[in-house]
């Protein structure tokens, strides 16, 4: 299965979910988070949360949608942190599931606001929850049409 999370600053959000579903989920699918205005890095407190979690968060500049390699055919999930519509390309989303996950993000939450570690720490638990949900469904064995309701219900967990 192949999942792009989108966000707009890609420095927060979509690279903590991009990490947990690469570690959690490695062997079963392949994540990639992408920004509609992406920063130059991920902020320097996510990554080191990440690290100190067991993660191998990605390091370097965030991705801008546009340079998404879709070589390897159409995503099966996109998720969204924020609102996308008219921000990126249809080709893009294809097929895909789109799901909304801008409800975990609190009001407010901009790539320039300053980070407690409680609140990476909440964002982190958040996350991982839907993940689990996720990683939870037999999604290897679900043709399209049963995988679309089965991923609705985890995703909203």
């Amino acid at each position: 299965m192949k999942i792009l999370i989108i966000c707009k600053g890609n420095a927060i959000g979509s690279p903590m979910v991009e990490s947990l579903l690469n570690h959690k989920g490695a062997q079963r699918l392949t994540a990639l988070s992408a920004g509609t205005e992406p920063k130059k890095r991920i902020r320097r407190e996510v990554a080191e949360y990440l690290i100190r979690r067991g993660h191998d968060p990605r390091v370097g500049t965030c991705t801008h949608w546009r340079d998404v390699d879709l070589s390897d055919g159409d995503f099966d999930v996109v998720i969204n942190f924020c609102e996308i519509e008219g921000d990126v390309s249809p080709e893009l989303i294809g097929k895909a599931m789109l799901v909304d996950w801008s409800d975990l993000v609190p009001a407010g939450l901009t790539c320039q606001a300053k980070l407690a570690k409680d609140e990476i720490s909440a964002l982190y638990s958040a996350f991982d929850r839907r993940v689990e949900a996720l990683l939870s469904l037999p999604f290897e064995y679900l043709d399209r049409a049963t995988l679309r309701p089965a991923l609705a219900r985890a995703l909203s967990v």
